[in-house]
């Protein structure tokens, strides 16, 4: 079994769209702009990738594609798919400048290396509260998600999951973990930060944490992101963008 598996960007991720390492949070793909993320996954068994490319369409809307779960190197077996090709839809609707909700599937095929190579769907959604404190530069996400065993590896089919940012250094630095609670092999924490760079991309690193109940292993998780144009004064300027009012 893989012990290095993650969910993403997002992909829930991987979850899908812009997450922090593998809950999404709950932010949103400003209209007509392109979000991609490539995360990179390693442990003592080995290392895959992980890759979430979305575009907002309208109202709240954004679609896009996932490549999850390829495996690099190693020769550990998985027992959920692997090279995983979805597509995904996700809407953000923000209720107060301090609340936001989103809702988010996924769905697609992928194929089990430890039954002869078949092939099989795989499915995966979302839901989640966004809660954002300004004045402290601090957001946090608590919300569920519930998938199939081809995608997240046998054990919980649903499971909630929880997610906090704090703004270290204001469009520069920002510390993040997040859980993915749960038994199955995607169900992790990680700890790390996020580095915004120019032209709107970032890089993030952290460590790879079992969840509780879980028999997963310590790793590492790095993450390599393109963050869309947004709108949005500097002071809110966080490593991920508020959401958008329409």
């Amino acid at each position: 079994m893989r012990h290095v598996l993650l969910l993403v960007v997002f992909a829930l991720p991987a979850f899908a769209q812009q997450s922090f390492f593998n809950v999404p949070s709950g932010t949103r793909t400003t209209d007509h702009h392109i979000f991609l993320q490539a995360q990179f996954n390693v442990g003592p068994e080995g290392g895959e990738s992980n890759f979430t490319a979305a575009t907002g369409i309208a109202g709240g809307l954004e679609l896009g594609f996932n490549i999850f779960h390829v495996d690099l190197f190693g020769d550990a077996v998985s027992h959920s798919a692997r090279n995983l090709f979805m597509a995904n839809a996700v809407y953000t609707r923000e209720l107060l400048h301090w609340l936001s909700f989103q809702v988010g599937a996924q769905a697609g095929i992928g194929r089990f290396e430890t039954d002869g190579g078949r092939y099989d769907f795989a499915g995966f959604g979302w839901g989640l509260a966004r809660f954002d404190w300004h004045e402290a530069r601090l957001a946090g996400v608590v919300g569920g998600y519930a998938g199939t065993a081809s995608h997240l590896g046998p054990g919980w089919p649903a499971g909630p999951m929880a997610a906090v940012e704090w703004t270290a250094i204001e469009g520069w630095l920002a510390l993040q973990a997040d859980l993915v609670f749960g038994n199955h092999e995607s169900a992790v924490a990680v700890v790390g930060a996020a580095l915004l760079l120019p032209w709107g991309w970032q890089l993030s690193a952290g460590a790879i944490l079992p969840s509780p109940l879980s028999h997963n292993a310590f790793g590492l998780c790095v993450e390599l992101t393109r963050v869309p144009e947004f709108e949005g004064p500097p002071r809110e300027r966080l490593i991920r963008p508020m959401p958008v009012r329409n």
